[in-house]
């Protein structure tokens, strides 16, 4: 989660410069809205110059930020059942948070919120909904984005899909054909009404074939 120019964004270490969820004031936003997942606008540039399809952005407006209190934006979900085995960190001096891993059936929920108040004044707020406060960042006009987490119900998950399915899309470093791709994750989200807070989750792990 990081604080950048007009707006906050967070990304997966590993697919930063290819997959992004980001947020934005109002006034720093495209299409009416403020909030905003998939691809960056160069690499789907780029993808494109490839000959690949990107996905289309999901984009949406959030509600306005209280004057008091904090609103839920999105949430992140890590369920237990599908949790991967966790690489060790690399030592590149980079802060690192390990989310506690939820009991059996339930998901590790990392929660985003945006408020006008100073985090530290709503740690009591946080806890009372069973949360975890982690960490903060500046977000543009003067507000703050607050990183929570909690155990909680996982959400419903799509099938996923096998075979050739219509749905898959190749993307740039797709394996070739032929190829069997092991131990991999695959994100499932959402697509928010106006007004509702964005819901992720990373399932894994996957085997993935490449057919003719």
């Amino acid at each position: 989660m990081q604080g950048e120019g007009q707006g906050a964004y967070i990304a997966p270490s590993t697919l930063g410069s290819s997959l992004k969820l980001s947020f934005h004031p109002p006034g720093g936003s495209r299409d009416g809205c403020n909030c905003q997942f998939g691809h960056p606008r160069r690499y789907a540039e780029g993808a494109t110059e490839k000959g690949f399809v990107p996905m289309r952005p999901v984009r949406w407006q959030r509600r306005p930020t209280p004057s008091s209190g904090a609103i839920h934006i999105a949430s992140i979900f890590f369920p237990t059942e599908h949790l991967m085995s966790a690489p060790q960190p690399l030592p590149n001096g980079k802060i690192r948070f390990a989310l506690p891993r939820a009991p059996q059936g339930m998901a590790a929920e990392a929660g985003i919120f945006l408020s006008k108040e100073h985090p530290n004044e709503l740690e009591q707020k946080f806890m009372a909904i069973g949360g975890t406060p982690l960490a903060y960042c500046d977000f543009p006009g003067d507000e703050f984005m607050s990183l929570v987490v909690r155990h909680s119900a996982c959400p419903p998950l799509p099938d996923i899909p096998k075979g050739n399915d219509a749905r898959f899309r190749l993307l740039d470093g797709a394996p070739d054909v032929g190829d069997v791709v092991k131990g991999r994750a695959i994100m499932c989200s959402d697509v928010p009404r106006d007004g509702s807070a964005f819901l992720l989750a990373e399932v894994g792990p996957l085997t993935v074939s490449r057919s003719p």
